[in-house]
């Protein structure tokens, strides 16, 4: 979305008209800055259902000419349930041991002042782990954890290249959207589907500042459901 008011804690307001907000350590918003402060990305192991990145202050190139010299900052996305499916295709094996096998995500706020803790598969099948279910979610996030349990060493060797295949296709240019943010874009996507990432910042870019928020997909329902019962009976 173009054109959003670059106002503090605008992305609250925004994703209030949409669902009910996730509280992070933070509140209901968090920062990421060009410049190391308190306001760290909160857990991406516990998946929220929806992201919202809102482009506060922001680098900007022409349209199509993104990076350039003075804005060399992208964000990346995969589509991780094509990526899940494209593993399940090549080595069904794999891929059912990335459904069945619980690992740990944590994170400690950034200062060791919190603890968030998630043990759930990487990938979550709707139904169960049979082999024509679809997927529901996917969680995967090199920054928390993803410890796995005990297992037999050849179970575990067999589950570590599984996830390292599933990782190698996750960062092949030919299935990665780049993009880059301009002041006062709000980027929305599904947290359970979409993996995103960002590259280095130069020291050219400038200040950088993005505001993010997450929210729930039943609080998504009750807001449609809502205002389609509202319009319906004005009707």
């Amino acid at each position: 979305i173009r054109g959003v008011p670059q106002d503090d804690h605008e992305v609250v307001r925004f994703g209030q008209l949409l669902s009910t907000l996730r509280a992070t350590d933070w509140g209901l918003c968090f920062n990421v800055r060009t410049k190391p402060d308190e306001a760290k990305k909160d857990n991406e192991g516990v998946k929220k259902d929806f992201q919202l990145l809102h482009a506060i202050e922001h680098c900007s190139c022409p349209e199509g000419e993104a990076p350039c010299d003075d804005c060399q900052v992208m964000n990346y996305m995969v589509d991780a349930y094509y990526i899940a499916e494209l593993l399940r295709k090549e080595d069904p094996e794999a891929f059912k041991l990335l459904c069945e096998v619980e690992v740990r995500f944590e994170n400690n706020g950034g200062d060791g002042g919190s603890a968030l803790v998630h043990v759930a598969p990487h990938f979550e099948l709707e139904g169960g782990h049979g082999s024509g279910h679809s997927l529901r979610a996917v969680r995967f996030s090199s920054k928390s954890g993803q410890y796995a349990p005990p297992l037999s060493l050849e179970k575990l060797a067999a589950f570590y290249s599984a996830r390292r295949r599933f990782s190698e296709l996750a960062h092949a240019p030919k299935y990665v959207l780049s993009l880059q943010f301009k002041p006062g874009d709000l980027l929305i996507f599904d947290n359970q589907r979409l993996l995103h990432a960002r590259s280095g910042i130069a020291p050219t870019d400038g200040e950088r500042w993005v505001q993010g928020a997450y929210f729930d997909r039943d609080g998504l329902w009750l807001n449609y459901e809502r205002w389609r019962r509202r319009a319906a009976a004005s009707e």
